[in-house]
């Protein structure tokens, strides 16, 4: 009898270990989920910024094509005295 309890007291213990490791390696699992989440919505941000300064420059160049063609036109407008 006593053997045999000190085979289940041993067993017992490895599996309370064996289970607490478990539970330990699936929650550095969840953690490794959340911080490649939390890295990808970083990324998705980073995207969207760089879009927007993107859109940004674009409608720069816009505005500077716009300024450029109202300084052609005054420049025209002077040389044929329409002002």
């Amino acid at each position: 009898m006593n053997g045999l309890n000190i085979g289940l007291k041993n067993g017992m213990n490895g599996l309370n270990i064996g289970l607490k490791n478990g539970i330990d390696d699936l929650n550095n699992t969840i953690n490794c989920i959340k911080n490649a989440i939390y890295g990808l919505n970083n990324a998705i941000c980073g995207i969207n910024n760089s879009i927007y300064g993107l859109n940004k420059a674009i409608c720069g160049i816009n505005n500077s094509i716009y300024g450029l063609n109202n300084a052609i036109w005054g420049i025209n407008n002077s040389i044929y005295g329409i002002t």
